[in-house]
């Protein structure tokens, strides 16, 4: 989603984010599709990939609240680029299995 109003950038930094704008490449299951249009618009351009998954080119903000949108949906939803998100996203979900891991001991 762009932000061409103050509109888009009122409901995109109050709804969800308040990060760095990055353009993220999603992968996820077709089953997915109204969720991710719920949450970036119905004008999203989405690629079929195979019979079972989708894509999306998007520039959102990268925040925590993104990373638990994503989580939501487990392993039917991935960040396939630019890796630094990836790896964002990896260390966001291995600190908080980190701090259950913690509390157990």
């Amino acid at each position: 989603m762009k932000l061409n109003s103050v509109a888009g950038y009122t409901e995109q930094a109050f709804k969800m984010y308040s990060g760095e704008l990055e353009d993220v490449m999603l992968q996820f299951d077709k089953s997915l599709i109204g969720p991710v249009m719920d949450k970036f618009g119905e004008d999203t351009e989405m690629l079929s990939v195979n019979d079972t998954t989708c894509a999306a080119a998007l520039h959102i903000q990268i925040a925590p609240t993104l990373f638990g949108w994503l989580a939501q949906f487990g392993d039917k939803m991935k960040v396939l680029s630019p890796k630094s998100v990836e790896e964002q996203y990896y260390d966001h979900i291995y600190e908080i299995l980190n701090s259950f891991r913690n509390r157990r001991e």
